[in-house]
């Protein structure tokens, strides 16, 4: 859960209203695993905090990513 708060306060803490896994995993100097970012964000997602969008990025492996915001 540690991580999971440490993402949001991200996202509130930031103007840039849109972050993308790949994003949140570079901003935490690569503390985390990639996986562990995602997983974070689904839950956040799940939980009603943050929204994903239509919107994507070329993620760090070449692959569209999603963008999310805050709810």
């Amino acid at each position: 859960m540690k991580q999971e708060k440490h993402i949001l306060a991200f996202f509130k803490d930031h103007e840039e209203p849109l972050f993308s896994p790949s994003m949140i995993y570079n901003a935490f100097h690569k503390v985390w695993p990639i996986t562990s970012v995602r997983r974070a964000m689904t839950n956040l997602t799940t939980a009603g905090e943050l929204v994903k969008t239509s919107n994507t990025v070329t993620g760090m492996y070449g692959k569209p990513e999603h963008l999310w915001s805050l709810k």
